[in-house]
């Protein structure tokens, strides 16, 4: 696959293409992908998901970008022949969008902390999609409640030019249909579940277990108001470590932004008694699997670790900060989890219970959730 686009802001010097590629441009078929940060692992995957299954390999593979991206997540990215349109820079994206297909996911796409601007200038970009008889596509997005009347305006006209609205979980259905008439959403699941070469490796550690080196795995998120901490939090890693006692405890970081899980780690180990735990903050998607590959246990508040430790067959502990998607997750898979406020001794029952989980009932849910992933491809 091989991508070109021209005009692009000057500090992205890695992306600039000469001008004279402009026509060049114009005449090929081009695919847009708008997901989230792919500084995040988890977003990451969901693109290398769209780009396994975007069909055409002669076609232009574009990523919107909205911010930097670190030059170790760059790379794979470029080995796969994609190149970045600063969707800050109106004219690029613009310019970029006339004769292309658009697609938009996964991840936690439709939500208030946005910016006005930068979903004005991707509105713009879709009508001129549509007017140069291009798709837009949805492909397993999660909608958050949207409350800011201007932000809701654009995000309703977004969506009113997409084909339709594949959204991830129940909750998104009824945030979605909120914005755009419900016979437009089709309910589907989260990319990641979908069968791929990123997520085969998970699905065959599930038939293995893990060596004596193996690892318990804590995946801190502090996005959005959300915490990891505290003094049930504390009870729990004491009674991880009488389960696990010759374990090494990692503290992965799915961002490797300094502000993101970086800062989060950091409070961790100061905090919770693991100042001997290795902070692992890889640049690269395989590292980060190879954790879930070898983890006797994991505890996140973050929707890609749950799902990770899901493919993989690991024992999962959720905790809980009232995220709508985790939520819908460990409902449909049984799984336990915690919040600031449980006792040790429901610390000690809910830890248990994680350990001995029903692995028939939850494969069936995973077979479920694989099937309605399928959907995300029309």
């Amino acid at each position: 696959m091989h991508v070109c686009i021209p005009m692009l802001e000057a500090r992205d010097a890695h992306v600039v293409e000469p001008i004279a590629n402009f026509w060049w441009i114009m005449k090929k078929k081009k695919m847009i992908f708008i997901c989230e940060n792919p500084n995040n692992i988890g977003d990451l995957f969901l693109l290398l998901q769209n780009l396994e299954f975007t069909g055409d390999k002669d076609i232009l593979a574009l990523l919107r970008t909205y911010g930097a991206i670190a030059p170790h997540i760059r790379k794979p990215l470029e080995d796969r022949g994609v190149k970045l349109v600063d969707g800050r820079n109106a004219l690029s994206f613009l310019v970029a969008c006339w004769g292309s297909d658009v697609v938009i996911g996964g991840g936690q796409m439709i939500r208030d902390n946005v910016s006005l601007r930068g979903l004005a200038i991707l509105f713009v970009g879709l009508v001129l999609t549509r007017l140069s008889g291009g798709n837009v596509k949805t492909r397993g997005m999660g909608v958050s409640p949207i409350r800011k009347k201007l932000l809701k305006m654009l995000w309703k006209k977004v969506l009113q030019l997409c084909d339709k609205v594949v959204v991830r979980d129940i909750a998104s259905v009824a945030n979605g249909s909120r914005l755009v008439a419900r016979p437009k959403i089709e309910l589907a699941a989260d990319m990641a579940f979908l069968p791929s070469k990123q997520n085969k490796r998970l699905r065959n550690a599930a038939d293995a277990r893990p060596t004596q080196s193996g690892c318990v795995i804590i995946a801190p998120c502090i996005d959005e108001e959300r915490e990891m901490g505290g003094t049930a939090f504390n009870d729990l890693v004491a009674a991880l470590k009488q389960v696990f006692p010759s374990s090494k405890f990692v503290i992965l970081c799915h961002d490797i932004r300094e502000e993101m899980d970086k800062r989060a780690a950091r409070i961790i180990k100061s905090q919770s008694g693991l100042g001997d735990a290795q902070v692992a903050a890889p640049h690269d998607l395989d590292t980060v699997l190879s954790y879930y590959e070898q983890a006797h246990f994991v505890v996140t508040n973050r929707l890609h670790s749950a799902i990770f430790s899901l493919l993989s067959g690991r024992p999962l502990l959720v905790w809980a900060d009232n995220s709508e998607k985790l939520n819908g997750v460990c409902a449909e898979f049984y799984i336990p989890s915690l919040k600031n406020d449980d006792t040790a001794e429901k610390i000690k029952e809910t830890l248990a219970a994680s350990l001995s989980f029903n692995r028939n009932q939850r494969d069936a849910a995973l077979r479920n959730k694989v099937e309605l992933s399928r959907k995300n491809i029309y």
